[in-house]
């Protein structure tokens, strides 16, 4: 994991595996920073995800719902087509404010 922050936006890269075992260190860094100094956007990048699972999913999900009530915007950059289709086959991906196919997210 990989975390930094510009002004108001921080940036979050995930490596590896998000499953059960790394969802709860992931999880921590992810209220950590909401509730630190004021945040206006939060990127989570999927690209280095090599595997997820229902754990992962869920801090997911709960991350967007998280940005829907709180004052910042959530924006999530697409991880590879192996691991994006977890989302596709929860019904999930058109929920979840992912980044054009091979964009970066819009500020």
């Amino acid at each position: 994991m990989r975390s930094r922050r510009e002004d108001d936006t921080h940036m979050l890269a995930l490596f590896g595996e998000l499953d059960i075992a790394s969802a709860r260190g992931v999880e921590d860094e992810l209220t950590s920073v909401e509730d630190g100094a004021l945040l206006a956007r939060l990127v989570i990048d999927l690209r280095g995800v090599t595997f997820i699972d229902s754990s992962g999913l869920r801090l997911v999900i709960e991350a967007s719902r998280r940005a829907e009530t709180a004052a910042h915007r959530l924006a999530l950059v697409r991880p590879g087509d192996r691991v994006f289709r977890a989302f596709q086959i929860s019904g999930i991906d058109t929920l979840l404010p992912f980044a054009p196919a091979g964009g970066e997210p819009d500020a």
